[in-house]
């Protein structure tokens, strides 16, 4: 299903890969971190920042584990949703919790800053 859930992240059916998601969480099947952090990317394509953040949240306290796919997904979701300051904290959050940052981690970042004059 985590396939599904990308194939509509890539076409832009964001409500359908909601959907998808939504049903895997309520299955018996536990979502895993792919799944979660394409429907977070879905919600970030859209704006719904604050639905990609409570995604983040059940991932983070489910048992799978946090990586730099997920937190990527995140970010770009704070960046779109014009919340820079969180883009900032999350970063902070993967240094210290030795998450691997990426390209399409500092980019995130530095478009935050730069459409919100923070350098």
């Amino acid at each position: 299903r985590s396939a599904a859930i990308s194939a509509c992240q890539k076409t832009a059916k964001w409500e359908l890969a909601l959907e998808l998601f939504s049903m895997l969480a309520q299955s018996k099947m536990n979502s895993n971190t792919v799944a979660c952090s394409a429907a977070i990317s879905v919600c970030g394509r859209i704006g719904e920042w604050r639905q990609a953040l409570q995604l983040f949240g059940m991932l983070a306290q489910s048992s799978q584990r946090l990586d730099t796919i997920s937190y990527n997904a995140v970010l770009n979701a704070f960046e779109k949703g014009g919340k820079w300051n969180e883009v900032l904290q999350l970063l902070s959050e993967m240094t210290e919790c030795k998450i691997e940052l990426t390209s399409i981690t500092f980019n995130a970042v530095l478009s935050a800053c730069a459409k919100f004059g923070h350098w």
